[in-house]
């Protein structure tokens, strides 16, 4: 029969998950500047299309949008390239054990 009554002792108070080592992205200060960018740029396609209704002031709702949309590429291009120089190389089956 299991005994509930004896549980090992659990520490007291909020216990910290596991850190992950994670190592900090050369450009991690301009990837947060893009996003931010990237943020302003689209807040302002949306102020954009209800400030100025009209066929005459649609190309700089689509504008801005392109200009949003740009931004956010060459940062995701940026994270990409972080992520694929700093990545560890998989080992596969079969590998020559040195």
């Amino acid at each position: 029969m299991l005994d509930l009554h004896n549980e090992p002792a659990r520490p007291s108070g909020p216990t910290e998950p596991p850190r992950r080592r994670y190592r900090d992205p050369e450009h991690r200060v301009l990837r947060n500047w893009l996003n931010s960018a990237f943020m302003v740029a689209t807040l302002a396609t949306i102020v954009l299309y209800y400030a100025l209704p009209g066929e005459e002031n649609r190309l700089w709702f689509i504008g801005m949008g392109m200009l949003a949309v740009a931004i956010k590429m060459i940062e995701v291009v940026i994270r990409t390239l972080d992520y694929t120089r700093n990545r560890q190389p998989r080992r596969r089956y079969g590998d020559d054990e040195d």
